[in-house]
């Protein structure tokens, strides 16, 4: 997470080392589905669409709308629409 916040700090932000918050996601997939794994899709779905990846931000959107929705997920955090 420390990676997080120094590339929160930077010119780019997040949307310059995409990397970090879908790895953090991807990690916490592996040990449950929660609350953190959506916070982490929706900042990679924020930090893709900063760095201009329609497509990815598209597949991230459908991601964390599909977290959302499962147990332990938060459905608050769910995209009000997929990017086009």
């Amino acid at each position: 997470m420390r990676g997080a916040e120094i590339a929160r700090g930077t010119l780019d932000g997040l949307a310059g080392a995409l990397w970090i918050p879908t790895s953090l996601a991807g990690g916490v997939a592996r040990r449950v589905i929660s609350r953190a794994r959506c916070a982490w899709t929706q900042a990679a779905v924020e930090a893709s669409d900063a760095s201009g990846d329609a497509p990815r931000t598209e597949a991230l959107s459908k991601e964390l709308a599909a977290l959302a929705a499962q147990p332990g997920g938060d459905p608050a955090l769910a995209p009000a629409r997929t990017p086009a």
